[in-house]
């Protein structure tokens, strides 16, 4: 059996990093190891020591930490192929495949800090209609899948009903152990296997960024004219990029009278040919990003209710106040300072409860439901039957109706 001091000498991530699991997979396959639980390159990792109490000692790479691009950010454009991409969001979904013998004998999925996905993400997975396709494509490959599950149907901060987007389960990126692969490959990957790849931002031609037709399609009339080349410093590339995004928000406020946002940003994939391996870096909006902080003091409300979400996704429950807390913290903390985070207590505890008492009423109300889904009438008449039988509940007609047209 391998011991927490072995599996950290193997992974090189500290004892306090690692958390021990003990799973049994769809297929009842008892699976024994440790989650890396350090927020950087091996973030959410996994080392499996025993697969029905056989030692397979096999690393799954998880989806890497995204990083803003840094102040003395350089870029090699001789040496390296840049690739812009939307940023969707949404929920991270890791398909790796479980090896035994040599053999892969599963297919499973994670999200990232879980060594699994649990019934809340299976059941939303389960509404992908080419699924098998993405387990096909890691049992072929026996590589990691990388992919994120966005759209209304999987509620984040963007508002993708105002974009018609339901769900896409988009292939972020290939990992093999440690290496995140290039852009060819990983498009190679996912065109054999008719798996959708996030949606490419723009083409760069002799150093300009071209927007491609299919981003203009999706963001409609919010997106603008583009007139921009990639330097060398990359930091002023980003700054022209965070401002081009914000404007894309403001946009889309103005025409839907919302203080809502319709894009986060982009990832750029900086793939090192001669290495064949890729660096990502996230490139937001700057309401989006931290530079809200300087006007406010505190961190916007937005920013915190994405970190509960993140907690959503990858704590087991969300009953624990204390728990959800020092989770939300620890994600704050890689963007904001301590100061700025103790500021905002008062507003985690408010938005904690706000989403604590959406969430579990939401819950409440899909029971309630479940026998006017079935019924073979229009969605008014399904609304009057509510109000009629649970008048106590009236006030709550727009989450009633988000539910019976399937946006939560």
């Amino acid at each position: 059996m391998l011991t927490l001091d072995k599996a950290s000498e193997l992974s090189g991530i500290e004892k306090k990093n690692l958390r021990e699991f003990n799973l049994v997979t769809p297929l009842k396959h008892e699976v024994r190891g440790y989650i890396s639980l350090t927020r950087g390159l091996k973030m959410g990792s996994l080392i499996i020591d025993t697969v029905d109490g056989k030692q397979t000692l096999q690393y799954v790479q998880g989806m890497p930490k995204i990083h803003y691009v840094e102040a003395n950010e350089f870029i090699d454009k001789d040496n390296a192929v840049i690739n812009l991409f939307d940023k969707a969001d949404g929920t991270n979904i890791l398909f790796f495949p479980l090896i035994k013998d040599n053999e892969v004998i599963e297919v499973l999925t994670k999200t990232r800090l879980m060594p699994s996905t649990q019934d809340k993400w299976n059941e939303i997975l389960k509404r992908i209609p080419n699924l098998e396709s993405y387990k096909e494509a890691t049992k072929d490959s026996k590589l990691s899948l990388s992919c994120e599950m966005y759209g209304f149907l999987n509620p984040h901060a963007v508002e993708y009903s105002k974009i018609d987007i339901p769900l896409s389960l988009d292939v972020i990126t290939v990992l093999d152990n440690g290496r995140t692969l290039i852009t060819t490959e990983a498009d190679k990957l996912a065109s054999k296997f008719k798996l959708k790849r996030v949606d490419r931002f723009a083409d760069i031609i002799k150093g300009k960024v071209n927007i491609t037709e299919g981003y203009k399609k999706k963001y409609k009339s919010y997106v603008m004219p583009l007139d921009l080349f990639v330097p060398n410093n990359f930091v002023t590339f980003n700054s022209a990029l965070e401002n081009y995004f914000e404007e894309i928000n403001v946009n889309f406020q103005k025409v839907n009278k919302t203080d809502g946002i319709i894009t986060e940003g982009i990832v750029a994939h900086i793939d090192y040919l001669k290495k064949s391996e890729s660096k990502m870096l996230k490139i937001k909006a700057t309401t989006v990003k931290e530079e809200h902080l300087k006007a406010s003091g505190s961190i916007p409300e937005l920013i915190i209710t994405k970190a509960l979400e993140k907690a959503y996704e990858n704590l087991e429950s969300i009953d624990d106040e204390g728990e959800v807390t020092k989770f939300i913290k620890e994600e704050l903390r890689e963007e904001y300072p301590e100061e700025a985070i103790e500021k905002s207590n008062i507003k985690i505890a408010k938005t904690y409860k706000e989403f604590y008492i959406t969430k579990k009423l939401i819950k409440k109300l899909q029971l309630i439901l479940k026998d006017l889904e079935g019924l073979d009438i229009d969605i008014s008449d399904k609304m009057r039957m509510f109000a009629k039988k649970y008048p106590e509940l009236k006030d709550k007609s727009r989450l009633v109706y988000q539910i019976l047209t399937k946006q939560v």
